[in-house]
């Protein structure tokens, strides 16, 4: 299943160069987590984007995973 990134709850436009996003996603609990896949679209001219790191956190357990 995908997961389409929209809303930043820290910036007004998400994924700009230098910042920082956060999102909420509501999920099921799926266990433990092996893998995630991150991709775009390359739909806007220069769509393309650097991660320097990703944390998932789970809000019930508080257990993070980077």
């Amino acid at each position: 299943n995908r997961i389409q990134l929209k809303n930043s709850q820290t910036n007004r436009v998400p994924f700009q160069s230098g910042k920082t996003d956060v999102f909420s996603v509501p999920a099921p609990n799926i266990g433990t987590l092996k893998q995630i896949n991150l991709s775009h679209d390359g739909i806007d001219l220069g769509s393309g984007w650097f991660v320097d790191e990703i944390i998932i956190k789970n809000v019930k357990t508080s257990e993070i995973k980077k």
